[in-house]
């Protein structure tokens, strides 16, 4: 009986180290989206474009930043990084956009285009927190 308390406690353990995402958010991060600091990124594009692309460019990140400012222009929203990156939001974003404020924390999820002019590029993006 002691054997299979010990393999039942073995396994719960084994599956609440599994489950957990690694990410200091509350919210789990999906398994296709890359959650990277955002220094990070920046760093790895700025000493090497090409690797950045190769690590980035085309997939889903999820960062948090410094907002520097939110603008929109022709219907489209964007929040600006502090360290250079525009995150284009998509349709439905609009009223937590309008809670943010030059100097807040955010966490967005968008897709990466890589660097125009210096200027990190994301797509289809929403605020996470």
């Amino acid at each position: 009986m002691k054997i299979i308390n010990l393999i039942i406690s073995l396994i719960i353990c084994i599956s609440a180290l599994t489950s957990c995402s690694g990410n200091s958010g509350n919210e789990a991060v999906p398994q296709n989206v890359i959650d990277v600091e955002y220094v990070d990124m920046m760093n790895a594009y700025h000493s090497n474009e090409v690797q950045g692309d190769n690590l980035y460019k085309g997939k889903t990140v999820r960062i948090k930043a410094i907002v520097e400012s939110v603008t929109k222009s022709l219907g489209d929203i964007d929040v600006m990084l502090v360290g250079n990156a525009q995150c284009k939001l998509k349709e439905g974003q609009s009223s937590k956009a309008a809670t943010l404020k030059n100097g807040d924390w955010v966490t967005i999820q968008g897709r990466c285009s890589g660097l125009f002019l210096g200027t990190a590029l994301f797509g289809d993006c929403e605020i996470i927190q």
